[in-house]
């Protein structure tokens, strides 16, 4: 990372990268913007994060987020700066609950919405308990990525101030579909995950059609 005198040339840098992208935002009609992603070491920069969000105002007019890593949700103090707060979903398959209890009190605090801009767990052996390790070693598991998706999608859907997901991972090569109980990385196609979602979206979309539910 930049030593401290470097922060000024690092955002400099990142402003304009991100400007870039704002633009590109606001001529497509982009509905949300995420100016940042798990940018851990950069969250205590308050003032440069400010700057940052005021000038992708000036040229952007849809939601701005940014997206925290998991955990980093109440140490991060410019919330009021965004209009919704954001931080990436992998938290222990047996940890939901105390995770929300704590998030909850982050979206009270500050009167914000609350979107997971990542959430995902690979079909791996042992990947429940820790959702985020790439590396974990252990052979593939549906089921473990099934159990995952479906404590998360539980314990998230007792919170309506959880508006959504964006899930981690459907990549635009995708294996054959008869290879699917052979991979153990996040994407859900083929897999017994892919049927705990589409179920859970579909419940989403009757029960707003019908107007018993909003969906997430």
């Amino acid at each position: 990372m930049p030593c401290e005198p470097k922060w000024s040339d690092w955002f400099a840098s990142y402003t304009a990268f991100i400007l870039h992208y704002a633009a590109i935002a606001e001529q497509s009609g982009c509905e949300m913007l995420c100016i940042g992603c798990e940018m851990v070491q950069t969250d205590r920069r308050e003032k440069e994060w400010r700057e940052l969000i005021a000038k992708v105002r000036a040229i952007y007019g849809g939601i701005v987020t940014y997206n925290c890593d998991k955990y980093q949700e109440d140490n991060v103090g410019w919330w009021d700066a965004v209009d919704m707060i954001a931080s990436s979903g992998y938290y222990p398959i047996h940890d939901w609950e105390r995770q929300l209890d704590r998030i909850q009190a982050v979206t009270e605090k500050w009167n914000k919405p609350f979107f997971f801009m990542e959430a995902g767990c690979p079909s791996r052996e042992g990947s429940p308990l820790l959702p985020n390790d790439w590396g974990l070693i252990g052979g593939p598991s549906q089921s473990a990525q099934r159990e995952f998706y479906e404590a998360m999608l539980e314990s998230c859907d007792k919170r309506d101030w959880v508006r959504g997901f964006m899930l981690w991972d459907w990549p635009a090569q995708l294996y054959e579909e008869n290879e699917a109980s052979a991979n153990d990385d996040y994407c859900m196609f083929g897999k017994e995950a892919e049927s705990v979602i589409r179920d859970y979206y579909e419940s989403k979309l009757q029960g707003r059609l019908t107007g018993r539910d909003s969906a997430k």
